[in-house]
């Protein structure tokens, strides 16, 4: 092993595996689900063949960000994080992590602030991975007012 550091290797819990399939039929698409779930075996005999020591790991693309439900979003979230939390307790020398929190919803604040103060706790968090929430007709920015009490609680923790 080199001891490489791979940033922002996504993983996947059964909910989310399937969203990351883009090309069903492409022999490298078609497996990609069993990759992103089993963190164990496939995933740590790949790491060793490319000398990587350690994965700092986040959810898959399109885990959560497509969720225009502010509570799904975050229930999702937090059973991926959970997943994840389990993941690195039971591997710290070899993973570490981004934890998931999703920004749908300004009325989802309150959740939101709860999910962040537990998610801080993971061993090996290394930060949050902000999943933007999407709108038909607009884009979301984190300037706006509604988010500055989840701003004012990032700098708080």
């Amino acid at each position: 092993m080199q001891g490489k550091i791979a940033v922002e290797e996504h993983f996947a819990i059964g909910a989310t595996a399937s969203k990351s399939v883009r090309f069903p039929q492409h022999p490298y698409w078609s497996g990609i689900e069993g990759k992103l779930i089993d963190l164990f075996d496939r995933r740590l005999a790949e790491m060793d063949a490319s000398g990587i020591g350690c994965a700092v790991l986040s959810l898959n693309a399109n885990g959560i960000q497509e969720i225009p439900e502010a509570a799904k979003a975050v229930e999702l979230a937090c059973e991926a994080n959970d997943a994840l939390a389990a993941a690195v307790a039971k591997r710290p020398d070899r993973f570490a992590a981004l934890a998931a929190l999703p920004m749908q919803g300004s009325t989802c604040r309150g959740r939101r602030a709860r999910a962040l103060r537990a998610r801080s706790q993971i061993q090996g968090r290394l930060g949050q991975r902000l999943f933007p929430g999407r709108t038909a007709d607009s884009a979301v920015y984190y300037d706006l007012p509604q988010y500055r009490p989840f701003w004012a609680e990032v700098e708080r923790l």
